[in-house]
C-alpha cells in the first residue's frame, strides 16, 4: 500500500511546484543590461554587464536571456553568440532566492555607430514547470562607438601644417583676458603682468603668461557623397576618421573647430512608455510534449558569476571611460555634451558650430558616429557655395575632406581658396585611383588607403 502512495505523493508535489512556478516565477524578477562605458573608439573593447535580481525566496535554477545587437559589435568570449543579420546573444543564469547575479562580458567595437539594446527576452524553460514561460523586458542600453583616430605620420603632418598656418596668422598683441600659465619675471615685462599672489608664494617675481588674440577657427567641410567606383564605403569611412582626427588635434591645441557635412544622421526613435509597459508582460506558451533543451557550458559559470544581493554597489562599480582620445567625463558632463550634440544635428543634416572646449571633441565624435551612409545626401556643391558666402570677410581656415573630385567641386574649392587665401583639401583615395589636376591655390593632400 505504501508503494502506491509514494508515486501519488511525488505527483502531488510536482503539480504543486509546477503551479507555484507558473504563477509567481516572474515576481520580483528584474534584468538590466548596461555598458560599463558611455563611449569607446573603433577597435576598443567595452564591458557589457548583465544583472539578474530575484527578490523573492523562490529560487530559479535555470533562466535563459536572449537579446540582439548590431553586427558592428563582436562578443568573442560568449560561445552562444551567433551572427545573422544581427548579433544574437543567449545567456544562461541560475539565481537563488533573494540573490543578484552579475555577469560581465567584453564586447569589441569593430565599427563606428550608435548601438542600442531596446528589448530582451527572458525565458524559464520547461525543465521545472513543464511549460516554457516568457517575459519581454524593455531596455535602454546604448553604446557610442567613435571613429578611430588615425595615428599615422602622414596624418599628423597634415594636422601640423593646418595648425602652423593658423599660428602664423596670430596677431601681435596678447589677450589680457586669457590665462595660459605663470613664468619667471624678466626685465622686459611690464609691472601690470606681475602675478602678486604667485610672487608672494614663491618669494620671487612671477608674471602671467597669456595667449595671443586671434579670431581664427578651423571649419571642416566633410563630403560623403558616394564615390564613382566600387567599394566606396571604405573610402567614406576613412574620410570620417580623417575629420575626427583633424578636429581632435586642433581642439587639443585650443583651436575652435566647426563641422559641416552633407551626411545624414541616424534618427533616434523614442519608444512609447505605455507601449513598453504593455509589452513587458508574461507570455504563456503551452506545449503538449516535452522537448530536449541543452545548456552548453553554463553550469561551470554558476558559482563564478554569483554576487550576493547585499553587495548593491558591485553592479555599478566600474565606470571606465576609454574612448581613444575623445573626452568622456562623468554623467552630468556627458548629459551636457549630449544635449549640445542633439542641438547640432538638425533633422537629417550635420552642422556643428565652432567650439574649442574638451567636451566639444565628444560632441563631434558622437555626431560622426551617428552618420548613416545608406541615406541619400544633399549635393555637396550647394553646401560649399553656401559656406563660401557665409565665410566672406571672416578669418576661417577651411579643411575640405572629400574623395569626390568632380569638376563642380573643384571649381567651388578654387573659388573658396581665392576668397580665403588658400584652403586645405584632404582627399582619401584608393591606391589605384588616378590623380587629377588641382589648382595651385589649394593645398591638396592625397591619402592612400
Amino acid at each position: 500500500m505504501l508503494i502506491l502512495w509514494i508515486p501519488l505523493g511525488v505527483a502531488i508535489i510536482y503539480l504543486l511546484i509546477r503551479a507555484v512556478y507558473l504563477r509567481i516565477w516572474d515576481r520580483g524578477l528584474s534584468v538590466e543590461l548596461a555598458f560599463g562605458q558611455h563611449a569607446v573608439s573603433e577597435g576598443q573593447q567595452a564591458t557589457l554587464r548583465a544583472t539578474v535580481t530575484n527578490a523573492k525566496l523562490l529560487p530559479l535554477p535555470v533562466l535563459m536571456l536572449r537579446y540582439k545587437m548590431n553586427r558592428g559589435l563582436r562578443m568573442g568570449e560568449n560561445a552562444n553568440a551567433t551572427v545573422t543579420d544581427k548579433l544574437n546573444v543567449v545567456e544562461y543564469f541560475s539565481v537563488l532566492g533573494n540573490e543578484r547575479v552579475v555577469r560581465e562580458q567584453k564586447v569589441e567595437a569593430t565599427r563606428r555607430g550608435c548601438y542600442h539594446i531596446d528589448v530582451l527576452n527572458l525565458m524559464m524553460p520547461q525543465l521545472i514547470s513543464g511549460q516554457e514561460s516568457f517575459l519581454v523586458l524593455p531596455q535602454d542600453t546604448e553604446l557610442i562607438v567613435y571613429p578611430k583616430l588615425l595615428e599615422i605620420p602622414e596624418m599628423w603632418g597634415i594636422c601640423e601644417k593646418i595648425i602652423g598656418d593658423i599660428v602664423s596668422r596670430r596677431r601681435l598683441f596678447e589677450d589680457v583676458f586669457s590665462f595660459r600659465g605663470i613664468r619667471d619675471y624678466t626685465r622686459t615685462d611690464p609691472l601690470s603682468a606681475v602675478n602678486w599672489k604667485a610672487t608672494a608664494r614663491t618669494g620671487k617675481m612671477m608674471v602671467n603668461l597669456r595667449d595671443y588674440t586671434f579670431g581664427q577657427e578651423v571649419r571642416i567641410l566633410l563630403n560623403l557623397e558616394e564615390p564613382n567606383y566600387r567599394y566606396g564605403e571604405d573610402v567614406l569611412e576613412n574620410a570620417i576618421r580623417i575629420a575626427a582626427t583633424v578636429a581632435c588635434r586642433c581642439i587639443s591645441d585650443r583651436i575652435p573647430v566647426s563641422l559641416i557635412s552633407n551626411a545624414c544622421v541616424t534618427s533616434e526613435e523614442i519608444p512609447d512608455e505605455q507601449n513598453q509597459k504593455a509589452t513587458a508582460r508574461t507570455q504563456r506558451i503551452l506545449h503538449t510534449r516535452l522537448r530536449k533543451i541543452e545548456y552548453p557550458g553554463f553550469l561551470s559559470r554558476w558559482r563564478k558569476s554569483r554576487v550576493p544581493a547585499s553587495d548593491s554597489g558591485t553592479a555599478n562599480a566600474d565606470a571606465a571611460n576609454a574612448s581613444g582620445g575623445y573626452y568622456s567625463g562623468n554623467a552630468s558632463e556627458r548629459d551636457s555634451f549630449s544635449g549640445k550634440c542633439s542641438q547640432a544635428l538638425h533633422e537629417d543634416s550635420l552642422n556643428i558650430h565652432a567650439g574649442g572646449s574638451q567636451d566639444h571633441i565628444a560632441v563631434i565624435g558622437e555626431a560622426l558616429a551617428k552618420i548613416d551612409l545608406t541615406k541619400e545626401m544633399a549635393p555637396f556643391t550647394d553646401i560649399m557655395r553656401r559656406e563660401r558666402q557665409n565665410m566672406a570677410d571672416s578669418y576661417v581656415t577651411v579643411c575640405l575632406i572629400s574623395s569626390g573630385r568632380s569638376d563642380a567641386i573643384i571649381r567651388e574649392a578654387e573659388a573658396m581658396a581665392r576668397q580665403q587665401d588658400g584652403i586645405f583639401w584632404i582627399c582619401p583615395l584608393r591606391k589605384d585611383e588616378e590623380d587629377k589636376v588641382i589648382p595651385g591655390s589649394i593645398d591638396f593632400r592625397r591619402m592612400n588607403i
